[in-house]
């Protein structure tokens, strides 16, 4: 653990096996320490039944709510040649954007999005 005087942030590296290394950051608040979650980067894509400007309403009003939820939303776009496909980039840790999905179904389906047509693919920064 690198722990110099001053710091803010200290590095642990941990071997969750033998075949990976996972780096993860402890971050020293008024001097108790916090293990951060690893965060997964969710890219999703979807089919929407309302206009794209209508969807983003909708999306971009739950930023509040995914904030508390401790989702950062990164992007959110419409397809070049499909007005009808969308896609949202988001960062949270592991689980929390499932169960945000799964607690706020009815907003979301209420925004246009069609639920059963997204495709999501999550993302690490290691291996």
């Amino acid at each position: 653990m690198d722990n110099a005087p001053g710091r803010l942030f200290s590095t642990v590296t941990t071997n969750e096996s033998r075949h990976h290394r996972l780096q993860r950051t402890v971050v020293i608040l008024s001097g108790r320490p916090f293990l951060s979650l690893l965060v997964e980067t969710h890219v999703l894509t979807f089919r929407i039944t309302t206009a794209f400007d209508e969807w983003a309403k909708t999306y971009d009003g739950s930023a509040d709510l995914q904030k508390a939820a401790g989702i950062t939303s990164l992007y959110r776009g419409v397809s070049k040649d499909d007005p009808s496909r969308c896609c949202a980039v988001m960062q949270a840790d592991a689980g929390v954007m499932e169960r945000f999905i799964a607690d706020n179904a009815e907003m979301i389906a209420s925004s246009g999005h069609v639920l059963e047509s997204t495709v999501a693919q999550v993302f690490l920064d290691h291996a």
